[in-house]
């Protein structure tokens, strides 16, 4: 008992140093722009990261001139576009996306009503722009802010349909800088002289900005084209990603020039999206194990192959006839360890190499072969998970009548653990930030908690 309250002790440690963290702004990621139809025009963004951000000093833009809001007299957005700031408190967690209406939460769920073509999102957004009519406006979804008291958003306000810039930026203004920082940055479809691209490069003898990428060397991101039952968007694509982006000598909130990346190549004109569901896979992003890796129901949105709630070991058959083998499920990494992928079976007449190991768990156990036929190769023990668990289990020797290698035992775990069993074993698909994702937050926290503890019981 004594134990299993020290293990609660450290997950509520854990949940709360995973409450958001407001020093410098953090990097998030752009992933979605719908530009058409009006009631549909949204932006969506994703933290990347491996702690919950606080959005209260962050700010969306659709026009070039956004970095002048810190100045005593900035550039009013003009008819048609908009700068509003994250409501106050508002935060978005580790790997979480995060939908922002531009025409009303109503308007995102259910097309304000219509009857025909495009009939909404069946979701809520997670904000609202605040001056959209009352009819358009969702009960309980959060208003942004107009940070320019009143001359921040324009009646006309969303987005052209044939192509301007999302900015995404940050603004500490009481921490009394009069600098922004870029967080992500999106031109898409085709820029005018009525919506040109960011350049803050004249501002950097004022506001000593680094130069940004030149207008005529900025690349766009393509449009889905228009349609009556559909939406026109752009989406960030899958792995999540800037592609070539300068890393350094720019406004970037990490230092990098967020105009410089290659925008043609790191999203596409997509189809259709939808909110709520990152990969697409239809599973939602609630229980994706896997949300930014496209998966199957079965697998809780993980590819095949990959992890999965439950984990299974397999072994080489002795059959003489068949071959046969399972391939091992990745446990979670909080969970312990993770069982490594199982060698097939040999086959009566050609030789079969046994599966790579993953990480922690067995390896995957030698082939038999019949005949003249030779054994495959044992499977590699993987090694220890990274929250403990012991090190893989040697891969069987198959029987033949040329005998193959034998198993390289995986090397410990980080701490206590035990071989992985069904009733331990969880999921874990990495996303953009490095960090395992657990769709459950905390409940998944206090499930280490139980998982140490019944480790230490199975050790006694």
């Amino acid at each position: 008992m004594k134990r299993f309250s020290s293990a609660l002790a450290v997950a509520s440690t854990l949940i709360l140093a995973s409450s958001a963290a407001r020093a410098a702004g953090a990097k998030l990621l752009i992933t979605n722009v719908v530009v058409s139809p009006v009631a549909a025009e949204s932006i969506a963004i994703y933290n990347p990261g491996n702690t919950a951000v606080d959005l209260s000093d962050y700010y969306l833009s659709d026009y070039n001139a956004y970095y002048t809001i810190v100045t005593t007299s900035p550039t009013k957005p003009p008819s048609g576009d908009f700068v509003v700031q994250f409501p106050p408190g508002s935060s978005i967690g580790p790997g979480e996306q995060q939908w922002i209406s531009i025409g009303g939460g109503a308007c995102f769920q259910s097309a304000c009503g219509a009857t025909s073509g495009w009939m909404g999102f069946k979701t809520l957004p997670a904000y609202q722009f605040p001056n959209a009519t009352a009819a358009d406006l969702a009960t309980g979804v959060p208003l942004m802010v107009d940070p320019l008291n009143g001359t921040g958003i324009s009646t006309s306000r969303g987005l052209t349909d044939d192509g301007e810039l999302v900015v995404l930026f940050y603004w500490d203004k009481n921490g009394g800088t009069n600098l922004v920082s870029d967080v992500d940055y999106v031109p898409f479809g085709t820029l005018s002289s009525s919506n040109p691209a960011v350049d803050k490069t004249s501002a950097a003898p004022a506001l000593a900005y680094l130069p940004d990428t030149a207008p005529a060397s900025q690349q766009t991101a393509p449009l889905s084209a228009k349609g009556t039952n559909v939406t026109s968007n752009t989406c960030r694509v899958l792995p999540f990603s800037e592609g070539t982006q300068k890393t350094t000598g720019g406004n970037g909130v990490t230092g990098g020039d967020e105009t410089s990346e290659d925008f043609a190549t790191t999203f596409k004109a997509c189809a259709a999206v939808t909110p709520g569901d990152i990969d697409g896979d239809g599973v939602l992003d609630a229980a994706d194990m896997c949300p930014t890796q496209a998966g199957t129901a079965a697998n809780h949105g993980c590819p095949a192959g990959s992890g999965s709630s439950s984990s299974s070991s397999s072994s080489s058959s002795s059959s003489s006839s068949s071959s046969s083998s399972s391939s091992a499920a990745t446990s979670g990494a909080t969970s312990g360890a993770s069982s490594g992928a199982a060698g097939t079976s040999g086959s009566s007449s050609s030789a079969v190499t046994s599966g790579a190991a993953g990480t922690g768990g067995n390896g995957g156990n030698g082939g038999a072969a019949t005949g003249s036929g030779v054994a495959s190769a044992s499977g590699a023990g993987g090694a220890g998970g990274t929250q403990g668990g012991e090190g893989g289990i040697l891969g069987s020797t198959g029987t033949s009548v040329i005998p193959n290698g034998t198993g390289v035992g995986g090397s410990d775990g980080l701490g206590e653990g035990s071989t992985v069993t069904p009733d331990d074993a969880g999921c874990t698909c990495e996303v953009a930030g490095g960090e395992p994702r657990t769709p459950w937050g905390a409940l998944g926290l206090l499930g280490v908690a139980c998982a140490l503890a019944a480790t230490r019981r199975r050790a006694r």
